[in-house]
Formats: C-alpha cells, structure tokens, sequence
C-alpha cells in the first residue's frame, strides 16, 4: 500500500511528499492528463504537480524557464532532478 504525507500544516495549497517512488513516477507520467482534467474544473482549486528539486537543478531550471520564454519554446520540464525544454511538439527533449 502507497500513501502520500503532507510537507506542511494544511493551508489553501497543501504540499504532498510520495512514499512510493512507483506512485510518484506513475503521477508524473499522467501529470499532462492530469493538468487538461484541472483545466476543465471550473471554480475548482488548481493541481501544481512538482519535483522538489536540490538549489543547482532549481537554479538550472530558473534559467531554463527564462530561455524557454526567450527563444519561444513551448514544454519545459523536471525528471529526476533534469530539466527538459521542446520548442515544439514534434521536436525532440533536449536535457540541459
């Protein structure tokens, strides 16, 4: 059995840590399909589904967010500590 465990007192946003590295793996797969079903909520709280990341992968991300709006790409990503980027949705990941 898989249970998740809040990071923090409960508040409007309540962090979730996975005890199960499966479970979590199997959220983050689904996380896109998971983002349409918020979208379609109306009224309804917003679903934030992120990697907690060391201080150097979230600066690493940080930088990349800012190429990303830059340079007009339109994915970008964290997977076990890497960030992704796609410019497109046919083109490939690039990891940075």
């Amino acid at each position: 059995m898989s249970i998740s465990h809040r990071l923090a007192p409960p508040t409007k946003s309540t962090p979730m840590k996975f005890n199960s590295q499966k479970l979590r793996d199997i959220i983050f797969s689904k996380q896109m399909k998971l983002k349409n079903i918020d979208r379609t909520m109306s009224g309804g709280p917003k679903l934030y589904i992120n990697e907690s990341l060391i201080k150097t992968n979230k600066q690493i991300f940080n930088a990349a967010q800012s190429f990303k709006m830059k340079y007009t790409y339109i994915h970008i990503w964290t997977r076990h500590g890497l960030t992704y980027l796609r410019k497109t949705d046919d083109s490939q990941a690039k990891i940075i």
